[in-house]
């Protein structure tokens, strides 16, 4: 059994290796001209090394290696060797992990077009797929009992899509110092103590590992940062948090299993959703980058970035409570606080103007007439 004392010690593990690991990851990227020089799409004023990703990777890899050791040395019931509840063969999902640093990496570097980054991901996610984590099956909503939907070869694309959704999510989050970091840590702390309590042990281990990983960097991370993650930072923490929860769906796949973890990252997902939609509506390609994204916008309104850091970080707190009791309870009660949690949530991100550019073009006659 997965316990408290085992998940202290990888969790140590990945923050003493990532913290060690930030200042040789730092000379890197200086060496490499992977750098964010101040722009106008830029918050930093001053010239800024990316590439942090990689030293979250290596306490991640360090911690995953400790993990092998216990269970090879000293008989821990664990991941990789003794655990053997789910038909995963992690080596090969870890090949899709690589592959998918390995293109962000490219693209901190050499700045690669979009399309060359998406296929990259979806390679990835496809061999992460093929490494047995997918969204193979849902339970049957109408129908009491046992009864299961099997989405056949449709599993594929399915798990693909929600691989490079989330990766591409935190990807559009990561606008700020120390916010993908601290949202990625919070949501992972939810998912921790859902999986824990649902004794899910290959989610909860993952999770623990991730959790220390992000909150080693952030020391390096907050305002004022001292490095960025880059795309590889982005882009591991994406694909882990996918990892995570397609773990716990594919031990219940519920529907209200399936949208906890979408709820518990609700900041990025309706930021992406309505960046989309804006883009659409101004006729531009949706991967064109822009500066109205949620936390560009409180920047806007006269919040300093670590107050809309902390903004940011609280309401995604907000959302990872409700997700932990909509895990902890069924039926009406689960469906009462997702109802409740819409409107509260909604209501708090309309006072802080997320859904104003959407708004105004549906529905104020005068931004009609003035497209007009």
């Amino acid at each position: 059994m997965f316990g408290a004392y085992h998940a202290l010690a990888l969790l140590a593990v990945t923050f003493v290796v990532t913290f060690a690991l930030v200042p040789a990851v730092k000379h890197l990227a200086w060496r490499l001209d992977a750098v964010d020089y101040p722009s106008k799409r830029r918050v930093n004023s001053a010239a800024v090394p990316r590439l942090g990703g990689l030293a979250m990777f290596g306490g991640m890899a360090a911690a995953f290696l400790f993990e092998c050791l216990g269970e090879a040395l000293l008989g821990w019931n664990g991941l990789f060797l003794s655990q053997g509840h789910l038909p995963i063969n992690y080596l090969v999902v870890m090949f899709g992990v690589l592959v998918m640093l390995a293109v962000a990496t490219v693209d901190d570097i050499w700045q690669i077009h979009w399309w060359q980054k998406l296929l990259g991901q979806v390679v990835a996610a496809l061999l992460i797929c093929i490494g047995g984590v997918q969204f193979a099956q849902i339970q049957n909503p109408f129908v009491s009992g046992p009864d299961f939907i099997e989405f056949g070869l449709w599993t594929y694309l399915l798990t693909v899509v929600y691989i490079v959704g989330f990766v591409n999510m935190m990807n559009l989050i990561d606008g700020l110092d120390g916010l993908a970091a601290g949202v990625t840590a919070i949501v992972g702390i939810a998912l921790f103590v859902i999986a824990y309590g649902k004794a899910r042990a290959e989610a909860a281990m993952m999770a623990v590992v991730l959790v220390g990983a992000c909150l080693a960097f952030l020391r390096y991370n907050f305002a004022p940062a001292k490095i960025y993650m880059g795309d590889v930072g982005s882009h591991l923490l994406g694909t882990m948090l996918a990892i995570i929860s397609l773990v716990g769906v594919m031990r219940s796949p519920t529907f209200i299993v399936l949208i906890v973890p979408l709820i518990i990252a609700g900041i990025p997902f309706v930021d992406t959703l309505l960046s989309i939609i804006r883009r659409i509506r101004h006729h531009q390609p949706v991967t064109r980058p822009d500066m109205r994204h949620f936390h560009h916008l409180l920047i806007k309104r006269n919040w300093t970035t670590p107050q809309a850091v902390l903004i940011v970080w609280g309401l995604t707190a907000l959302l990872a409570l409700a997700g932990i009791l909509m895990a902890s309870t069924t039926g009406f009660i689960a469906l009462f606080i997702f109802i409740a949690l819409l409107v509260v949530f909604g209501i708090i991100l309309w006072r802080l103007g997320l859904f104003g550019d959407v708004w105004t073009h549906y529905y104020n006659p005068r931004g009609r007439n003035k497209k007009k």
